[in-house]
């Protein structure tokens, strides 16, 4: 019980209406990215399973030179 009482001891560190305010505008944006992002990974599986082999092969080959690059930027 009190491990899920840790939980939510954020809940009670808010100490006014405008950490309020803004704990909920940061929950509604972070809710409208993740359902662009959701929306943005559905329209991308369903270009890629509309390629032909050749194109899937060469678009699979950018994605991962794309996230390689990615990982060796991030250090």
């Amino acid at each position: 019980m009190s491990k899920i009482v840790g939980l939510f001891s954020w809940v009670t560190a808010i100490k006014g209406s405008s950490e309020l305010l803004a704990i909920i505008g940061l929950l509604l944006v972070g809710l409208v990215a993740s359902i662009y992002i959701g929306k943005g990974v559905f329209m991308l599986g369903k270009w890629l399973v509309n390629l032909k082999i050749k194109e899937f092969t060469i678009t699979l080959a950018v994605i991962g030179i794309a996230l390689i690059v990615i990982a060796v930027l991030i250090p």
